[in-house]
Parts: structure tokens; sequence; C-alpha cells
């Protein structure tokens, strides 16, 4: 699943925070769910935008998720600059340039026949079920 803010709808992929109720404050286990999801937020915006310091083909990647196949190719992508990122500190390599190739694919899309989308907080509400229980809240 995909971590979110509140802006964004609940689905099966998507976690977003919960939104304040108008005029209203969130009950303090929703207050804390929010805050921890904020966190870990943060700490992945960060990660995302060291990988993209390094491998700035993921700037650029074009790719548009709409079926398994473009999700396998994409995270594969995503994975290989990750993998060689980490190599790369392990080895104390400092400054290391990207060769620039255009990444293309001859591969037909014919197995991406449909987006995923719609809305579904079924997700959302399951991993607040269990940060709730772990951290003795009242769900």
């Amino acid at each position: 699943y995909l971590l979110a803010d509140s802006a964004n709808t609940a689905s099966n992929i998507v976690v977003p925070a919960f939104k304040r109720p108008n005029g209203r404050s969130l009950p303090t286990n929703k207050q804390k769910f929010n805050f921890e999801s904020s966190h870990q937020r943060v700490a992945i915006k960060h990660t995302i935008s060291m990988l993209k310091n390094r491998w700035q083909s993921l700037k650029i990647l074009s790719l548009h998720v709409n079926g398994a196949k473009s999700a396998r190719r994409v995270n594969c992508w995503i994975r290989a600059c990750a993998v060689l990122h980490n190599y790369l500190i392990e080895k104390n390599d400092v400054v290391w340039d990207e060769l620039t190739h255009p990444w293309t694919s001859d591969e037909p899309d014919d197995e991406d026949n449909g987006l995923v989308s719609g809305k579904d907080p079924a997700r959302r509400d399951l991993i607040f079920s269990r940060f709730c229980r772990r951290h003795g809240l009242v769900n």
C-alpha cells in the first residue's frame, strides 16, 4: 500500500491520513495515526529525493502505471536504481555519473488493459485497526 496525505482517497492501494471533520477535531487515536504516518511519509520523501538526485532518469520516468505489466516495469526500474544506489553507498562512492541511455521498450502493453482505481477505505481501516491495537488505543 501507499501512505498518502488526507487529500487522497482511500483505496485498497492508497492509505491516506484521516481528514478532520468540519468544525471538529479528530479523535485522539486518529490524530496519533496521522502523526505516525506523517513521519513515515517524510522519511519516504527524503529517500525518494536521494534516489532522484543520484538517478536523474527517475525524475523523467515517463511510464504510467495502468496495469500489471507497466507496474512491474516501473517497479523494476526503481528497484534497480535503489540497488545500485545502495551498492555505491556500500563502496563509499561519493560521485558517480549515471550512464545516459534513454530507456525505451519495444514491448507492447497488451497486458495492461485497465486502471487500478476506485474508492475503498477498507485498507486504511485495517491498518488503522492494527495501529490502534499495537498502541493500545481504542478504535
